[in-house]
């Protein structure tokens, strides 16, 4: 398995450069060589995800991985199946947008593409860093050179936040690493991530002039790597830049920035910042999730008064990563369990909806949900998949997001059913805002705006012409996201096979002495009925 996630990592690489060499050829060459790298390292990173199922899955906390640069367990192997369909599905539907500078475009998806996956499969700080980097760069190209109208300001605020944010991260980690050499006995210098959470924690306590200096610097590492991880998620109140980086950029740019991007945010939450400090996570917990909790409620209010569909798509996106976060703070296998759910759902009926978004621009010059009416009639397909993804982003059985909230709910449940009481809240407010919104697109009388290409204005009057439903491209970008969708919905115990010896080994070491764990992994699956 360790060849085979070098592999899956340095093929995207290898298709990059291979993308490159063909800038003189036309276009559809271009992309042609573009989708056969997603489609490789889809099948690679599907494989590597079956055979980790097949051997009973490791734990991400482990010392099997101190040598390696990269591994593959049953935590972040999910991670890197939903990355790699993802950039298929970027690629997918950036097929006839994308028509000038072809070649460094798909270039920079694919870039994108294996620093995600390198960070998902670090197992050493440098190579955690390095693929961070090449993320930030890759994702800030594709802001700023093939995004909207106001695409150098939306670029140059995410390359700015994104900058402090990644340099805390690496003080945090530096700070770290150098603590870790003068602590210990041999003073050697180390860059694994996991030596580095097993022998962290074991400082606190130590009675050694070091420890004790450790103990004042502790703080600092862990205050540069929450904020900076604050910062990606992104939560409240960081989340400024998310907004205008999310509608300005290009569609395949808000699907991965949506997807991928914001999770190693929250994927660093699950490798650094829990492992490394349980004991100041604990102590900090009450904070943390009241600025989640914020996040929760703002996200939903900014909703409710959007109607631009990509202006909508970010503020819920800031209400569902802020209530992940809220079940990683859980501290417990339910909660935990349930965060990772929501952020695979999320990204995969997110990714739908942008998808479909980016449909509709195309098609109709237009992305007011005002403009539109009745397209459940006209385009069945279209509808069929956006209603998929609405019932999911809204918790609706049997998809993604109802086995993800429940978890999250029976996670925080343990902690402060005052959060229950508010997730309940801002998941009524954002039911009725996406049923409202899909119930005007969808349904009613057809409305159908007409787009003039020649002058790019869209009219205000019906559109006489009946444009055609979704083809076989765009169906092959979106039917990969709707089998996640309604996969995890169906088997979630599958996902939580894959990830529970993490999820416990994470709880145990997070669980707080004065309270027994009353909530298990095998407890929610029971009650699932799965």
């Amino acid at each position: 398995m360790q060849q085979l996630t070098n592999i899956l990592i340095t093929t995207p690489c290898a298709g990059a450069l291979l993308v490159l060499a063909c800038a003189r050829f036309l276009p559809s060459t271009i992309r042609c060589v573009a989708l056969l790298t997603t489609i490789l390292s889809s099948g690679i990173a599907c494989g590597l995800a079956g055979a980790i199922a097949a051997s009973a899955g490791d734990s991400a906390y482990g010392p099997h991985a101190s040598s390696t640069a990269f591994h593959a367990d049953g935590l972040n192997v999910l991670f890197l199946v939903l990355t790699s369909l993802l950039t298929l599905s970027a690629v997918l539907i950036s097929w006839r947008t994308i028509e000038k500078r072809a070649a460094p475009f798909f270039a920079m998806l694919l870039v994108f593409q294996a620093g995600a996956l390198g960070v998902f499969a670090a197992s050493n700080v440098v190579w955690f860093l390095t693929s961070w980097e090449a993320c930030r760069i890759a994702m800030f190209f594709l802001i700023g050179q093939w995004g909207g109208g106001e695409r150098r300001q939306a670029a140059a605020k995410f390359y700015l936040y994104t900058l402090v944010g990644g340099g805390l991260v690496v003080l945090g980690l530096m700070l770290l690493v150098t603590s870790h050499q003068q602590l210990t006995a041999s003073g050697e210098i180390t860059v694994s991530i996991p030596r580095l959470i097993q022998e962290t924690p074991q400082f606190t306590g130590a009675d050694t002039e070091l420890a004790e200096n450790w103990e004042h610097r502790k703080l600092w590492i862990f205050a540069c790597l929450a904020v900076g991880l604050g910062i990606q998620i992104p939560m409240f109140p960081f989340h400024t830049w998310m907004q205008g980086a999310q509608v300005e950029a290009p569609a395949a740019g808000s699907l991965l920035l949506n997807g991928v991007w914001l999770k190693l945010g929250a994927f660093g939450v699950l490798q650094l910042l829990l492992p490394l400090f349980p004991d100041l996570c604990r102590q900090y917990a009450d904070l943390f999730r009241l600025l989640a909790g914020i996040g929760v409620v703002y996200g939903v209010m900014l909703s409710l008064v959007q109607d631009d569909l990509k202006r909508l798509a970010a503020s819920m996106t800031l209400s569902l990563m802020s209530l992940s976060v809220l079940g990683l703070l859980s501290m417990n296998a339910a909660g935990i369990s349930g965060g990772i759910l929501l952020m695979l759902g999320h990204a995969a009926a997110m990714g739908i909806l942008i998808c479909l978004t980016e449909v509709l621009f195309d098609r109709f010059g237009t992305r007011e949900a005002e403009a539109f009416g009745g397209l459940m009639f006209a385009y069945p397909r279209l509808g069929a998949l956006a209603l998929l993804a609405t019932i999911s982003l809204t918790a609706f059985p049997p998809t993604a997001g109802f086995s993800a909230t429940i978890l999250t709910i029976l996670g925080l449940a343990e902690r402060d059913v005052g959060y229950v009481i508010l997730t309940l809240c801002a998941l009524l407010l954002g039911t009725w805002c996406w049923l409202r919104i899909i119930q005007r697109i969808l349904w009613g009388k057809t409305r159908e705006p007409h787009y003039d290409p020649r002058n790019r204005r869209v009219s205000a009057q019906p559109d006489s012409g009946r444009r055609r439903d979704l083809g076989v491209r765009e169906l092959a970008a979106l039917i990969p996201l709707a089998v996640v969708v309604t996969g995890i919905g169906l088997v979630p115990q599958f996902v939580l096979n894959q990830a529970q010896p993490s999820v416990r080994q994470l709880a145990d070491r997070l669980e707080d002495e004065q309270l027994p764990r009353r909530i298990s992994v095998s407890v929610v699956e029971n009650r699932l009925g799965r």
